[in-house]
């Protein structure tokens, strides 16, 4: 569910302005982290409680 890199495949070979493309990748790549960090607390969470 973290892997940004195939969410990204999507826009391979586009022909889209690079930066618009950078400005993509890099919110892409905070959803990944913030989808990681917000796992590891609901897993800790959960290794707490049972």
């Amino acid at each position: 569910m973290t892997d940004e890199s195939t969410c990204s495949d999507g826009f391979a070979g586009t022909a889209m302005n690079k930066n618009l493309k950078a400005a993509i990748r890099g919110g892409i790549v905070t959803v990944a982290q913030l989808t990681s960090n917000a796992l590891a607390l609901i897993n800790n969470y959960a290794s707490i409680r049972g």
